[in-house]
């Protein structure tokens, strides 16, 4: 197989988001590293957590500049860090009461 995707997961922090806005019953949000790609993404979720996924979407948000407000430092300007999310589609429904990984994977089981 030499189109075959085959990727690494070292150090990879996938963090379930808690999200404001609704995506839909069968989607979740993730905030994923920003070095990963969609295909990398999907397949982390598919190797990992045996999730069936239909679509990855992703959302850089750039890093807002603050103002610090320490003593003596006049109030200088800092970047926070860039930040990527992940809208995932699956191809079950995620429990309406709350968004948590656990709770799909004892239902698919």
């Amino acid at each position: 197989m030499p189109n075959a995707l085959q990727v690494k997961f070292v150090n990879a922090f996938f963090t379930l988001v808690r999200s404001g806005k609704d995506y839909g019953p069968n989607k979740v949000v993730f905030k994923v590293p920003m070095t990963y790609t969609k295909p990398e993404i999907k397949q982390y979720l598919e190797s990992i957590y045996n999730l069936k996924v239909l679509r990855v979407n992703t959302i850089i948000k750039e890093g807002e500049i603050k103002r610090s407000v320490t003593r003596g430092s006049q109030g200088q300007r800092y970047r926070q860090p860039d930040s990527k999310k992940a809208v995932i589609t699956l191809d079950t429904r995620v429990p309406d009461s709350s968004r948590q990984l656990p709770h799909l994977l004892r239902k698919a089981e």
